[in-house]
C-alpha cells in the first residue's frame, strides 16, 4: 500500500508581505547573477516575463493544485513564445527564423521551455517550503483575512 501524497507546494493564491519578499529575493538573486554573466540587459525581460508567467501559472492553472504540471505547461508556452519573439524581433544569424517555426524546431524549444518552467517552478517551491517551516505552518493552516499566516501564541 502506498503513503498518502503530500500536497504540492508552489505559489499561494493570496500575497502577503512574506510571499512578497521571496519574489523579490528570487529576482534580486537572478538578476545579480545576471549581471555577474554579463548578460546583455536587454534579456532580463525576456527571463523575468519567463520567471513571472510560471509563478502566475502555479497561481492560475489547474487552481493551484497541480503547481508541477502548471510550471511545465507555462515554461514550454512561454519558453516558445519568447523565443518566437526573438526570432521575429531580431535579424541574428545565429538563431535562423526557419527553425522556430519548423516542427524539428518546435519541439526542442518547448521540452526546453518545460523543463526550465519545471526547474523555476521548483525553486519557487523550495521557498515557500522553506518559509513554511520557519512559520511553522502546515499546508492546511488557513490564511487571516489579510492573506497573512495566523500568528501564533507559543513564545
Amino acid at each position: 500500500m502506498c503513503p498518502p501524497r503530500r500536497p504540492q507546494v508552489g505559489v499561494p493564491c493570496r500575497f502577503d508581505i512574506g510571499t512578497m519578499m521571496i519574489l523579490a529575493t528570487v529576482f534580486a538573486v537572478l538578476f545579480g547573477i545576471l549581471i555577474m554573466l554579463n548578460v546583455p540587459t536587454s534579456s532580463f525581460v525576456y527571463i523575468a516575463i519567463f520567471i513571472a508567467g510560471v509563478a502566475i501559472s502555479q497561481m492560475l492553472l489547474f487552481k493551484g493544485k497541480d503547481p508541477r504540471a502548471a510550471s511545465i505547461i507555462a515554461g514550454s508556452v512561454i519558453f516558445y513564445l519568447v523565443m518566437v519573439y526573438v526570432c521575429l524581433t531580431n535579424d541574428s544569424r545565429e538563431f535562423p527564423r526557419e527553425i522556430t517555426f519548423s516542427f524539428s524546431g518546435i519541439l526542442p524549444l518547448l521540452v526546453i521551455g518545460g523543463f526550465l518552467g519545471y526547474l523555476v517552478g521548483g525553486l519557487f517551491a523550495g521557498g515557500f517550503m522553506i518559509r513554511r517551516k520557519m512559520c511553522k505552518t502546515t499546508p492546511e493552516t488557513p490564511l487571516t483575512a489579510d492573506g497573512d499566516l495566523p500568528q501564533t501564541t507559543d513564545k
